[in-house]
């Protein structure tokens, strides 16, 4: 058996064993490994790995053994439900099929999906040097996971894609494919200040992602970490006495802990408006199917790390800050005293917690005193409040907030086209700030109102819509016909290389559009006269004169074809011979 990799996928290693066995059948290696010539290899998530591991001869690989430590599945297991484990883990040892994917979860509710794999060209490089060969991590294909997090650098698709490659074949890691040209310029060298946020919050998920995945949580389900967040949550004030959660101000700060842009890339973003959210879904409902990734977000928002997920906060080693009483004496926990450094700290949290309350929690201190020291050092128009302080006769003053109308012109300016909604939600402060204080001067700098319904939906210009949509679909249909291998030109493929899968919902407002889709789709007829010509000239090229058979082998065509299929083949056959088939 080829060597297994500490943490590689046990894809990686099935395919690097078919390269150094010599079988030239992909189907020779699945009989060896797996029992069964028609059984189809899935990215990361394999199956019959009873049998495999029986073939090993070694009580080291058990298929417990592969599951914990060569496939993704320890990334989902913690977070469902006994029975549903027990499920997946026999699906996997014997022959799952299709419903091991519904089963985890990844068929209906999953998020940031991966159909390729992927790679970091500094771990391939590493890889060379210490085993020889490179291969796929599998920390590096679980979803939500973009960046590696030993270097910190962006994942790279793998350049041979499984849609390119016989549907049984295992995709070997080639050192040839990858990309190295950036491995001497680092990503991060030219990023604003918003995309290094980003790009640490990503490090912080894959980190917490590998972490789960290395880890044995065998142990935990989906009820023990509820029970785990819920602790957390109440720590951190997010529930009432009567153990509700305060679902506003928790969904308010988790957004404004991550931001609008990283939520979205994640694919979870949160509508504050709404009463269910996912972050509320998580939290309220023990029984509730959540996607790891998003078990991550809560966990690192509450506690800084993964480990949260599985641990109490009473469990879980605190930071403890050293603070000097009104006698001197050292202590530790809650600041006696309110010194420069718990000063910069109040600072920090105000420009990243967001509302009053979780400031208040963050500095262990009453909502008053984060009011009056935000006053004293001159930042208390960041505060999102309306609490009143005391000020001494003569120090009274009229608040200025030109900073915050100067804050969403240059918003404005810098994002033409953009509406108020979006500016109220990107600049959430200033924007209430100015509402509850000078209205009319936020009226007059915000963009001019969109034209709405009576029940407050936006006005779409479909026939603008249509024109637009119609060239991005002559766009996706010359790129299908010019690649390599014939592809059937659907409706549906093409919506989906247009990178609009839920545009069959509006074709009829679309008629351009439409009738443009129905005039190029193919039947599987078509499809297959076009594949036809494809391999003829192919083989024409190769060989000169080439047979029935051989044209229906390399297309794929059964002896069912249609009649009208069959006489193309004949006509092509017959201008090869005549040496008029053109290339």
């Amino acid at each position: 058996m080829a060597q297994t990799q500490l943490r590689g996928l046990i894809d990686s290693t099935i395919a690097r064993y078919h390269y150094y066995s010599g079988n030239v059948s992909m189907r020779e290696t699945l009989v060896q490994v797996f029992g069964d010539r028609n059984a189809l290899p899935s990215i990361a998530v394999p199956c019959r790995l009873k049998y495999f591991a029986g073939q090993l001869e070694n009580e080291i690989y058990t298929p417990e053994f592969w599951i914990r430590r060569h496939t993704i599945l320890p990334y989902y297991l913690p977070f469902m439900d006994k029975r549903r484990k027990e499920q997946v883990v026999d699906a996997v040892n014997n022959n799952g099929g299709k419903r091991l994917f519904a089963l985890i979860g990844m068929a209906a509710g999953g998020i940031c999906r991966k159909s390729e794999l992927y790679y970091c060209p500094q771990c391939a490089v590493e890889d060379m040097s210490w085993y020889g060969e490179a291969y796929f991590h599998r920390v590096h294909q679980l979803e939500g996971v973009f960046v590696c997090d030993k270097h910190g650098c962006s994942l790279k698709e793998y350049p041979v894609a499984k849609e390119h490659v016989s549907r049984i074949q295992f995709v070997r890691f080639d050192f040839k494919n990858i990309d190295l040209e950036e491995l001497g310029n680092p990503e991060n060298q030219h990023e604003n200040e918003d995309e290094k946020h980003i790009t640490l919050k990503l490090n912080d998920v894959a980190k917490a992602a590998r972490y789960i995945i290395n880890r044995d949580f065998t142990e935990f389900d989906n009820v023990k970490v509820h029970e785990n967040i819920t602790s957390w949550m109440s720590s951190k004030g997010y529930l009432t006495r009567k153990g509700h959660v305060r679902q506003r101000d928790f969904c308010h700060d988790l957004q404004n802990f991550y931001g609008l842009r990283l939520l979205e890339l994640l694919e979870c973003n949160i509508d504050t408006n709404k009463d269910y959210e996912w972050p509320s879904e998580a939290v309220r409902f023990p029984g509730k199917a959540i996607h790891p990734l998003r078990y991550i977000l809560i966990s690192l928002f509450l506690c800084g790390n993964a480990e949260g997920l599985f641990c109490s906060p009473n469990r879980q080693m605190t930071k403890s800050w050293n603070t000097t009483n009104s006698r001197g004496a050292n202590t530790k926990g809650k600041y006696n005293l309110y010194d420069k450094e718990w000063e910069q700290r109040l600072v920090e949290a105000i420009k990243s917690v967001g509302s009053l309350r979780g400031i208040a929690r963050e500095m262990s201190c009453d909502p008053k005193t984060v009011v009056k020291y935000a006053d004293k050092l001159g930042i208390a128009h960041l505060l999102n409040s309306s609490m009143k302080i005391y000020v001494p006769k003569g120090k009274q003053g009229e608040a200025d907030y030109s900073a915050d109308a100067d804050e969403i012109r240059q918003y404005v300016k810098e994002n033409p086209g953009c509406t108020r909604n979006e500016v109220r939600k990107q600049l959430y402060l200033q924007y209430m700030r100015l509402y509850k204080h000078q209205r009319d001067l936020l009226y007059t700098i915000l963009p001019e109102k969109v034209k709405q319904l009576p029940g407050g939906t936006q006005i779409v210009d479909w026939s603008v819509r249509d024109i637009e949509t119609l060239e991005k679909a002559k766009t996706a249909y010359s790129r299908l016909l010019l690649m390599p291998e014939p592809v059937r030109i659907s409706s549906s493929r093409l919506m989906k290389e247009m990178g609009y899968s839920s545009l069959r919902f509006y074709m009829d407002k679309l008629p351009l559009t439409k009738q443009y889709i129905e005039n190029i789709a193919e039947s599987v007829e078509e499809f297959q006269l076009r594949r036809v010509d494809f391999v003829c000239r192919k083989l024409y090229e190769e060989k000169g004169i080439f047979e029935k058979w051989e044209v229906m082998r390399v297309a794929g065509l059964r002896k069912t074809v249609s009649r009208r299929v069959i006489a193309r083949i004949e006509e092509n056959i017959e201008k090869g011979l005549a040496g008029k088939l053109n290339i």
